[in-house]
């Protein structure tokens, strides 16, 4: 880096956008070599223009000979407001990162963006009305929840359902302990009883007035009631 003949002098600097540059006093106590390795971690951390958050840029040629660029790093919200950026067709796989940003709406679609773009490399193709479904459970208490045991857990109360998930015994006995109490609403919960589920078709129950006097070969019998006055008719 420099020779023994080099003559250092003290300088003020200003550090950019507040990333940290000390200049440390040249004390004649200091060798040159520990000197300048100081200014070298220094400068190390000084971001003369760009994001600091992101690594790399990958410059990829797409269909129709469109280039885009393929970003390693985080900082979608700085990235949406460099200039020269259309922020319309700027789009990130970070969903946590996204939900800070644009809301649990940019979330929900992200979600359904990721699962719909994995499937269809690997050569399947799901009806998207069941990929917005996953989409909503994840989100629809306002964050964004994994499909995990922690997850689930924060969505429903359910000890059934939490059960039928992994950690079965630990719920099992945690809510044994706490005295918790179960509706046997869900899917799961109904299934595990042999209930009906109710959903679809079995949202609605059915009612039918089975009128006796309709009923083919019903036998009509008169009884008289010896404990009173009255006189009663019925039919089997």
């Amino acid at each position: 880096l420099s020779n023994s003949t080099t003559n250092y002098h003290p300088v003020s600097s200003t550090p950019y956008k507040q990333h940290p540059l000390t200049n440390t006093p040249y004390n004649n106590n200091i060798s040159d070599y520990y000197f300048m390795k100081d200014i070298k971690r220094s400068v190390r951390n000084v971001v003369i223009c760009g994001l600091k958050s992101v690594q790399r840029v990958v410059l990829h040629k797409g269909e129709n000979i469109n280039y885009t660029l393929l970003v390693e790093g985080n900082g979608l919200l700085g990235v949406l407001g460099s200039i020269g950026v259309d922020s319309t067709k700027t789009s990130s796989n970070n969903i946590m990162e996204i939900q800070s940003v644009l809301g649990i709406e940019g979330a929900r679609q992200s979600i359904i963006n990721e699962v719909e773009y994995t499937m269809s490399k690997h050569g399947m193709k799901i009806d998207c009305r069941h990929v917005m479904l996953l989409a909503d459970t994840m989100t629809y208490r306002g964050e964004v929840l994994g499909i995990t045991r922690f997850g689930i857990s924060k969505m429903k109360c359910s000890t059934l359902m939490l059960a039928s998930f992994e950690q079965t015994g630990d719920h099992l006995f945690e809510a044994a302990l706490y005295g918790n109490v179960d509706s046997v609403l869900g899917v799961s919960e109904s299934i595990i009883m042999g209930r009906g589920i109710s959903i679809g078709t079995g949202a609605t129950e059915l009612y039918y007035e089975d009128r006796g006097s309709d009923r083919e070969g019903a036998t009509e019998l008169y009884y008289e009631d010896r404990g009173s006055d009255r006189e009663g008719m019925g039919l089997v």
